[in-house]
């Protein structure tokens, strides 16, 4: 089932809006305007390839808890041109989108309101690289098992990130078992040593 002319515009709570519906394969062009919650928007979507979510205007949204929780056979989320700034809760995102491959624009995203970073990226066992180095993360007081089980993750680039205010950094690379390259430039003596503390073992910092 493909949802092409649905008419979302209007809508004020996207909560839950696809949860469990298994039938669905691919969301074209959805319009959100007026939603200030995402949770658990696409929730076991588990038939789920594809999602355009170009045209959701996110300058409401504070919370993407769940967002694609169980997606399992979801590949490409495309979310250029997303305002982030006003989400504080990125708690789980993406978690258990086991066959997650690219999430376009996620390197513009502005973060610097999220608090919680928790699991965001949790199981995305096919993601194999990830650019966050315009993530402002200064405001996060919690990051732990941000990464945890990106099993196919060989390099990350996490310069210019401050870990100023976090309280809770515990395990954030957990069984990301290729994972060869970690880039910190311009990240602050701190926040390097505290990312250096969790690696793997084979990963190099540059």
């Amino acid at each position: 089932l493909e949802v092409t002319f649905a008419d979302t515009s209007a809508v004020t709570d996207a909560t839950n809006m696809f949860c469990l519906n298994e039938n669905l394969t691919s969301i074209p062009a959805l319009v959100i305007q007026h939603c200030p919650s995402l949770y658990c928007m696409f929730y076991k979507c588990s038939n789920l390839t594809y999602i355009d979510c170009r045209n959701f205007d996110m300058s409401k949204v504070t919370n993407v808890e769940n967002f694609t929780w169980m997606c399992k056979n979801l590949v490409t989320i495309d979310a250029t041109g997303w305002d982030m700034s006003n989400v504080n809760n990125m708690y789980t995102m993406f978690i258990n989108a086991n066959a997650l491959k690219e999430i376009k624009g996620i390197e513009d995203w502005n973060v610097s309101n999220a608090k919680t970073l928790i699991s965001v990226f949790y199981a995305c066992k096919a993601l194999t690289s990830l650019d966050l180095s315009k993530w402002n993360v200064e405001n996060a007081t919690t990051i732990w098992w941000m990464f945890n089980g990106c099993t196919s993750l060989t390099t990350l680039n996490l310069s210019n990130w401050h870990l100023t205010n976090c309280i809770d950094f515990t395990e954030p690379f957990k069984n990301c078992k290729v994972l060869n390259t970690i880039t910190m430039t311009h990240s602050d003596y701190n926040t390097v040593n505290n990312i250096i503390a969790q690696l793997p073992t084979k990963t190099a910092a540059a």
